[in-house]
This record gives structure tokens, C-alpha cells and sequence, in this order.
């Protein structure tokens, strides 16, 4: 899901070499900077991460219902 969420592939969140496959700009610093984390802190953020996901998702399917009243 969370690759899903950023719009990336696996490989892209665990830092595997894509330079061949660029779908923008590259991003490296993110992947660096959540690997470098504790497996703790990195379910942290895995979780902040779903949480807004959710919470987006919700946003999406409420808005046109709401719109419709």
C-alpha cells in the first residue's frame, strides 16, 4: 500500500537501482532517509503514512456524496 499511496513500485521504496525505469524525478533522499530509520521508527511512519492515506480515501468518497445533496 504504500507504494501505492507514493505512487512508486516496490523496488523504488527499497532503494533498488531504477534508473531505467524513471516515472519523474528521482528521489533517492526519501528512500535513504526512511532506510536509515529504526525498524521501529519505520512502522511509525508506515502507519502516519496509511493513516493519511485513509483518511484521503475517505475525503474522495465523501466529497461526491456530499456534492450531490
Amino acid at each position: 500500500m504504500l507504494a501505492k499511496f507514493f505512487d512508486c513500485t516496490i523496488g523504488e521504496l527499497i532503494g533498488e537501482d531504477t534508473t531505467g525505469l524513471s516515472r519523474g524525478p528521482d528521489q533517492p533522499f526519501l528512500v535513504m532517509r526512511f532506510n536509515a530509520l529504526s525498524k521501529d521508527d519505520q512502522e511509525e511512519i508506515l502507519t502516519l503514512v496509511e493513516m493519511k492515506y485513509l483518511k484521503a480515501l475517505r475525503e474522495c468518497t465523501e466529497a461526491p456524496e456530499k456534492a450531490d445533496k
